[in-house]
């Protein structure tokens, strides 16, 4: 997040500035900038994409962990499961 943050206001505050604020070191930055993206990524910004069209599916109310998590499995993993039956993702 911090560095997202400095290189959207890049052209507006000084580098070293946000550095100082954000108390991070340049390299750090610039390591960021040149990082290959996780595996997981891509499912991460699935998920996000999900999550947003439940929030606006559900008129911007605020959706608990408890339904978000079941509205997500029934959009994500449409199985059905037997009532109390614990299911785990294979790997």
């Amino acid at each position: 997040m911090k560095y997202q943050m400095i290189q959207r206001c890049r052209e507006t505050f000084p580098f070293r500035l946000m550095y100082r604020c954000l108390r991070v070191l340049p390299r750090g930055y610039y390591g960021w900038g040149t990082r290959l993206r996780s595996a997981r990524a891509p499912e991460n910004a699935r998920l996000v994409s999900c999550m947003r069209t439940l929030h606006t599916e559900h008129d911007g109310v605020a959706l608990g962990s408890p339904r978000l998590c079941e509205e997500l499995r029934d959009v994500l993993d449409p199985m059905p499961r037997a009532a109390g039956t614990i299911h785990y993702r294979e790997r």
